[in-house]
């Protein structure tokens, strides 16, 4: 997201508000550390929209987690 936006990890970091190392594992992938409130804040500074369905599971679909990009 943040290459198609053309922006390095400080730019992005300064943008979100948040120290570079915070954004350096996102970009990585490695969220284990990032809260999901901070997640969606930094998505929200960086020009996305966030939006969280909560939906019943019922047939055919089974409980879980999905996530689109």
């Amino acid at each position: 997201m943040t290459s198609s936006r053309g922006l390095n990890e400080d730019e992005a970091a300064a943008l979100a508000e948040m120290a570079r190392p915070v954004v350096t594992p996102e970009q990585r992938e490695r969220l284990r550390n990032v809260s999901l409130e901070l997640l969606m804040q930094t998505l929200a500074s960086l020009g996305r929209h966030v939006e969280i369905v909560v939906r019943p599971a019922g047939p055919p679909r089974s409980a879980g987690i999905a996530v689109s990009v």
